[in-house]
């Protein structure tokens, strides 16, 4: 072999073993992850610093953990490996995660606590659903499945974990806490609700007095805008219908008065701006689009059930939802009442659900009673904040309530005032040096 053969196999060679995929401290990485109890596969994944490692595991699950018989499924982890020794941030995604596969996805906690992080598939939701019938999907069921992650990593990441989630996830993970308590050390729920009915009751009030008077007379302008233009507004939704290929299992008419009722919660919840509300002397088209892009049709949809079915189910049997007050409309509305609308909207004829409070009271029990480690933060202009986690505060040591002002769903640690954000990093920090 001549001597520039001999270079470009040595080249060749070494880079091999340069290579993420080859190197030996990547497969040595990978064979401990494999060797978890439950982890049947391993992927790694593009990583993008800080995250010095990433991977796809899946992890088997028993679909009734109270009845192994009943069968298997394989629930999706996203896992981003810093350290076996650092904390480690469990994320109890309450919908898909596939979001967590992207190479840049780094959450707020691990950055500002230099952590490991895991984001967990929720039960029936993107690639990790079972090949059984709804009655497998409750929190109980759920929060198993994260038990049991839990305990098989913690034999092998040894440092503190926190647990997080956001909106649907933050409930996930607190119930997961009420649950298991000695699972984790710390929990961070962003945005919570804890409801006690499929329709709590709190919304209504709050969005009706919440946000600047701006808003408040702008959501109510708009409201009656669309509502006495219906005879123009209907043509232009069925087009719209028709265009994206969409279906439902009410009437058009039905359909235009919860998009305005909608408007409201969606209006605040996600922060929009009173400025872009369109004015009475606005045409047509430009009130109609922007109700759209408010209140999508899209969300009541029977396409929409591709994904979140079992969102639905879920609030319709434990977790509950919120109400509409079409009383400021009612003469220019064609339905009668909102009662019962989850039912009649967003679930099949064939899935009946009777609504069991138990959990949510046996959650406010334990919040009343216990005092963990425990961080919850709000919006209070976010809609989901009429139905936060109640405790008095001055009664505990540890749990905390965050409250941002004027902020909304999508509020973070990042985006609290300078004092909250101080006093939450200082006080993780505190308990993670513990």
């Amino acid at each position: 072999m001549n001597n520039r053969k001999i270079s470009v196999f040595v080249f060749a060679f070494t880079l091999l073993f340069l290579l993420p995929g080859y190197s030996g401290a990547q497969a040595s990485l990978r064979r401990k992850l494999k060797n978890i109890p439950g982890v049947v596969a391993v992927e790694e994944l593009p990583a993008k610093e800080p995250i010095k490692a990433k991977y796809l595991l899946w992890f088997e699950q028993p679909i009734d953990h109270t009845n192994p018989s009943a069968g298997k499924f394989r629930q999706r982890i996203f896992l981003m490996h810093n350290s076996f020794d650092l904390p480690m941030v469990v994320t109890t995604e309450g919908y898909a995660a596939s979001y967590a596969e992207r190479p840049d996805f780094e959450d707020e906690l691990l950055a500002l606590f230099n952590t490991s992080q895991m984001v967990i598939e929720h039960r029936y939701f993107g690639k990790s659903v079972p090949d059984k019938g709804w009655e497998y999907l409750t929190a109980e069921q759920a929060a198993a499945d994260h038990h049991q992650i839990i305990q098989a990593f913690r034999k092998r990441y040894t440092g503190k974990w926190i647990s997080t989630g956001i909106s649907k996830g933050g409930t996930t993970c607190l119930i997961h806490r009420v649950l298991y308590p000695n699972d984790v050390d710390i929990t961070i729920p962003y945005v919570a609700p804890l409801n006690f009915g499929v329709e709590d009751g709190r919304h209504e009030s709050h969005i009706a007095t919440t946000g600047s008077p701006a808003s408040r007379e702008g959501i109510r302008r708009l409201q009656s805008q669309v509502l006495m233009r219906r005879d123009k507004m209907i043509p232009m939704l069925e087009n719209y219908v028709k265009k994206n290929e969409l279906t439902y299992k009410i009437s058009l008419d039905e359909l235009l008065d919860y998009m305005v009722l909608e408007y409201a919660f969606s209006f605040y919840q996600w922060g929009w701006d009173p400025s872009t509300i369109p004015a009475n002397d606005a045409s047509d088209e430009e009130v109609f689009l922007h109700l759209v892009r408010v209140s999508s049709p899209d969300y009541f949809a029977i396409e929409s059930w591709k994904d979140f079915l079992p969102f639905f189910v879920q609030a319709a049997k434990q977790l509950g939802y919120y109400g509409y007050d079409m009383n400021p409309y009612l003469e220019l509305m064609k339905i009668t009442t909102t009662r019962g609308y989850l039912q009649k909207i967003f679930l099949p004829d064939s899935l009946q659900f009777t609504f069991d409070v138990s959990l949510s009271n046996r959650i406010q029990q334990y919040l009343f009673d216990e005092d963990p480690k425990m961080i919850f933060i709000y919006g209070d202009w976010d809609p989901w904040f009429a139905s936060a986690v109640l405790f008095d505060q001055r009664e505990k040591k540890n749990m905390m309530k965050v409250i941002a002002p004027s902020e909304n769903h999508t509020i973070r640690i990042s985006g609290l005032m300078k004092s909250q954000r101080e006093e939450v990093i200082n006080r993780v920090s505190q308990w993670l040096s513990e």
